[in-house]
């Protein structure tokens, strides 16, 4: 499918030779006139895909416990800097206010903070989100605030940052870009490399590796906010601890289409690398599958509470929504958690780990 995107991405190409997936990828999710997270909204059944929080009110709920847990044990302080990272329809926000509304004080103390470039979908979060302190940013940096203890919330959102693949060829590594063929087309070509340290060893030819510095950068920036200012952040996506692979993905209308068509209209992703995430932090990670870390905080006994006054169909949807958040098959596996923690008083181990 050509797109109006499409036809800027070859020009570049045309003048600058191969492209790097990174590059790709960020015309593709960002360009400021056609990109797909600044012109349209990707979300619910009408979207592209549908996250966590979309499925049920359990999810958002449990991740607002989880941060209530850690603000009581820090002291309970009456100014907390939550910052969401890609917040989407504000889904999750709603159902985490909701789901502390009965810890006292916990609500008042919070300034939430949305890192969000969609303004249809800023206009939704405006509309959802009652609090009486609620900004909207462009980065995660501008939410820090010096001697504000700090809250950071990204779920599905570090798969959406861009990444460059590399590929182990006969004579060494070389990094995978993106050209055009004789008659027009994207194709897919190879530029030899010097190799970098941070390349797996003893891979065979033809092996792809894919390494995303401005995840790592993200993950560093929360890291070092902990630090400073104390607090906590937590990272929800679908990736793995440790291997290496071509993961490179796109989605349209809920089905996979290849990645080089609908320039700006399909959602691009990898599955984020959270051994490389843990490797840039100073403070103590905490790796979990979602799964685990939502059955050990409760979500099982959440779900019954709420279907003990529901209508038979909706018990059978909060059925489908825990297989679907929590079963191995589904989210529970393929879906990691990672948590960072920087405070007096709070647990080595906190909840959900």
């Amino acid at each position: 499918m050509t797109t109006a995107l499409t036809d800027i991405i070859k020009a570049e190409i045309r003048a600058n030779g191969p492209m790097s997936v990174s590059r790709y990828m960020t015309l593709c999710m960002t360009h400021p006139e056609y990109g797909y997270y600044t012109q349209k909204n990707p979300l619910g059944t009408q979207g592209d895909f549908i996250t966590a929080p979309e499925i049920s009110q359990l999810f958002g709920e449990m991740i607002g416990l989880w941060f209530a847990d850690i603000w009581m044990q820090m002291g309970a302080p009456q100014h907390v800097s939550l910052i969401e990272c890609g917040p989407g329809r504000g889904t999750l926000m709603v159902d985490f206010l909701r789901g502390t509304q009965h810890v006292k004080g916990f609500y008042d103390a919070l300034h939430i903070k949305f890192v969000e470039v969609n303004e249809a979908l800023i206009q939704e979060q405006k509309r959802k989100i009652k609090h009486p302190h609620v900004s909207w940013i462009n980065t995660l940096e501008e939410g820090f605030e010096s001697d504000v203890p700090t809250f950071i919330i990204g779920n599905e959102f570090l798969d959406a940052l861009p990444f460059k693949q590399f590929q182990r060829t006969e004579s060494g590594w070389a990094e995978r870009v993106i050209g055009l063929d004789d008659a027009g087309a994207f194709s897919w070509g190879l530029v030899p490399v010097a190799e970098p340290p941070f390349f797996p060893a003893g891979v065979s030819s033809g092996a792809v590796f894919e390494h995303a510095p401005l995840r790592e950068e993200i993950v560093r920036q929360a890291d070092m906010q902990l630090q400073a200012s104390g607090g906590a952040s937590i990272f929800i996506d679908y990736g793995f601890i440790s291997g290496h692979g071509d993961t490179f993905q796109a989605v349209k209308e809920h089905k996979h289409v290849d990645v080089l068509s609908s320039c700006g209209e399909a959602d691009l992703t990898s599955h984020v690398d959270f051994k490389a995430l843990c490797d840039v932090v100073q403070l103590q990670s905490h790796l979990s599958t979602q799964g685990q870390f939502l059955q050990h905080l409760g979500i099982e006994l959440r779900a019954q509470q709420l279907s003990q006054n529901a209508t038979s169909r909706q018990k059978e949807e909060l059925k489908k929504a825990l297989k679907r958040l929590c079963d191995k098959d589904e989210m529970g596996d393929l879906f990691k958690v990672m948590a960072l923690v920087h405070a007096e008083n709070v647990t080595l181990n906190p909840a959900g780990f």
